[in-house]
Order: C-alpha cells, then structure tokens, then sequence
C-alpha cells in the first residue's frame, strides 16, 4: 500500500516499503506520472503542503503508516 493525496495539479505517493520514498508528480506537466519531482527545488513547497494534506486525512481517518 502507497498512501498519497493528490489535487487537480499535483499527486503524492508515499512509498512506504523497500526504499521509503515520497513521489510528486504535476500532472498538467506529467500526466503520465513519469518524473519524480522530488530532488526539485520548485517541488519542495508543494510537497510540504500535500505532506500536511495527507498527515491530516491519515489522522481524520485513524490511519497509520
């Protein structure tokens, strides 16, 4: 299971076995979810926000990693 959250704009998937990673796409700018946007400087603040957005709903709905 990736737990994620995603707007209009943009999705998150956090990977959580093997690697642990987190993965931010644009999807007006990448549809197809092939680049991984996370090591981008301009990525960072919405990772932040969406980071937030999906600590909140795994609260809301008692999930944990």
């Amino acid at each position: 299971m990736a737990p994620g959250v995603r707007t209009e704009r943009y999705k998150l998937v956090h990977w959580l076995y093997g690697d642990e990673a987190w993965e931010p796409y644009d999807l007006h700018e990448d549809p197809e979810e092939v680049k991984n946007r996370y090591d981008t400087p301009d990525a960072q603040e919405i990772c932040v926000q969406l980071q937030g957005t999906l600590r909140e709903l795994k609260r809301q709905y008692q999930l944990n990693d």
